[in-house]
């Protein structure tokens, strides 16, 4: 019976743990921090990016397994091709010679830890949906947590990820256009969206960053990965010109995709624009609250309207009642009226931002932390208990039934 209460949850992911962290590292570490125990496995490493990891290719070739909380350990998954995910009959092949390999890791790494899965969840890995027979005691989960392949998924995996739906007990999305999307393929798909860990906001709000001890207000900034090909580096470079007393922050890795360093160059040569590098996860309550105002400027493109809802950092900043500036990336799937601000082209953002920074009163900043504080992932982890406990009732209900379904 599985009521995400002290379970042992398996997670497959498509992640490294020591990626930027995303929904696939925040979410089972909430399950862990509430009571669980959970056993992260990342995702394979493909040539060639990937094994120049530091020692990345040796933790995978050798099985490695590392303690990252009380309840939570991350193993390494063993090396694998790309072409596998491909389907095909090469990719086909390919993956039939690695499940076993993988699944022996698996179970490796449950041996040492005495790890009896209640739960698996593939965390936007629908691909693996072919271990579930291994798994067959425990409840199974496809979260679909951004959207699929960015919208640039082949037919052979859309057709994938169809019957990994079909397979599962139940599907969670972080976007309602995601559930309709793959409601089609299981009744059981219901929106889970993303939330803010308060407990980590509360205790880390006040660490003020050493930065801004030079860096002077009024500030703008961003936290996260910095990847070009997502981000409106052309938008911000025309921001910092018009406003040089404007100081941009951007705290996050830089991902320069091919052809746009000399874009980064010019970003960099600007006096206000401010690149930090990567923190801590405990760092960045510090640098939201020292901000004037956050942005969300990412880039519109064809898949604008495909987009996942909220993005995971929506409601990190909301708990800051910090003013938020956003392009229109995205479906905003709540009642956040009044509570951010969309808009498109620099003589949109210049005066938006302007007006942010000049906020009045703290009527604004008080609806935004209180919209955050009933969108935590304590009230999540509710929502999902809710949401097995029906598996449960279903799985009691046939074994009534004397098997049939009812």
């Amino acid at each position: 019976m599985t009521h995400l209460h002290n379970d042992d949850i398996l997670v497959f992911t498509e992640q490294y743990w020591d990626a930027p962290k995303r929904i696939a590292h925040k979410m089972p570490l909430a399950w862990a921090k509430s009571g669980n125990r959970v056993l992260w496995v990342e995702q394979p490493p493909f040539p060639i990016e990937d094994w120049q990891r530091p020692g990345q290719l040796g933790r995978s070739i050798r099985g490695h397994l590392q303690q990252q909380h009380k309840r939570l350990w991350v193993g390494a998954a063993p090396p694998a091709l790309p072409t596998m995910h491909g389907g095909g009959a090469f990719g086909n092949a390919m993956r039939a010679v690695h499940r076993p390999v993988l699944l022996r890791r698996v179970h490796g790494y449950m041996k040492q830890l005495g790890f009896q899965p209640t739960l698996v969840v593939f965390m936007q890995q629908a691909v693996r949906h072919d271990l579930l027979p291994a798994f067959l005691d425990a409840t199974s989960v496809y979260y679909c947590h951004d959207l699929f392949g960015y919208g640039l998924a082949s037919e052979a995996a859309l057709a994938e990820e169809a019957v990994c739906c079909q397979r599962v007990d139940q599907v969670w999305t972080t976007s309602q256009l995601q559930r309709q999307r793959l409601a089609e393929y299981n009744a059981h798909t219901y929106h889970v969206p993303h939330a803010v860990d308060e407990r980590w906001w509360d205790q880390h709000r006040r660490d003020r960053p050493e930065e801004f001890e030079r860096i002077a207000s009024p500030r703008a900034v961003f936290t996260g990965a910095y990847d070009t090909k997502k981000l409106d580096t052309e938008l911000l470079v025309e921001i910092a010109r018009r406003r040089p007393a404007l100081n941009l922050v951007f705290v996050g890795p830089l991902r320069i995709r091919p052809n746009e360093h000399s874009l980064i160059g010019r970003a960099k040569e600007m006096p206000n624009m401010h690149w930090l590098g990567g923190r801590s996860v405990e760092q960045l309550p510090g640098y939201i609250e020292g901000a004037d105002v956050l942005m969300l400027p990412y880039r519109l493109d064809e898949e604008t309207s495909r987009a996942s809802g909220l993005p995971l950092k929506f409601y990190e900043y909301m708990i800051s009642g910090t003013p938020v500036c956003s392009t229109p990336f995205t479906r905003f799937e709540t009642d956040a009226s009044g509570l951010i601000t969309v808009v498109s082209g620099a003589d949109a953002w210049v005066k938006a931002l302007d007006e942010c920074i000049g906020e009045p009163g703290r009527s604004l900043a008080e609806r935004r932390e209180a919209l955050a504080r009933q969108n935590t992932y304590k009230q999540r982890i509710q929502q999902q208990r809710l949401l097995l406990t029906a598996v449960t009732a279903r799985e009691e209900s046939t074994t009534d039934s004397g098997g049939a379904i009812l």
